[in-house]
């Protein structure tokens, strides 16, 4: 893999050593379609270009634009992504993740979680599975 963290404009990527990428909003963020650009071209170095496993805390984000929810969705963004947990810790963070969910339908496994680790959980199937196919 690629550099082990990045920072972009909205949030924070890490690889744990459990190869899954965390990814933490910052406070307050509204989200355009350039912000998601940024991300997915933080996933591409994480991953080297592979599909990555993505745990994503959107605690602090306060707004996604339609565009930006159907370039999340996108097939560029199915490529980077084996599967995504989304945390969502507030009534307006779980209305963004379904309408990220309902209106956009990612074409990767999304879901979403009351908490990381209830999100892990689930991530962490798909290293077992991915491990038992190999």
């Amino acid at each position: 893999m690629g550099e082990a963290r990045e920072e972009i404009r909205i949030a924070s990527l890490e690889v744990g050593a459990d190869g899954i990428v965390r990814y933490t909003s910052r406070p307050g963020i509204r989200v355009d379609a350039d912000d998601i650009r940024e991300l997915l071209a933080a996933l591409r170095r994480l991953g080297d270009g592979e599909a990555l496993l993505v745990l994503s805390d959107i605690q602090g984000v306060k707004s996604v634009s339609g565009e930006a929810r159907a370039l999340g969705a996108s097939d560029e963004a199915a490529a980077l992504h084996v599967a995504a947990a989304i945390v969502v810790r507030s009534s307006l963070t779980r209305m963004i993740g379904n309408f990220f969910l309902r209106l956009n339908r990612p074409g990767y496994p999304t879901r979403l979680f009351n908490s990381s680790a209830a999100g892990l959980a689930w991530l962490h199937s798909f290293q077992h599975s991915e491990a038992e196919a190999s």
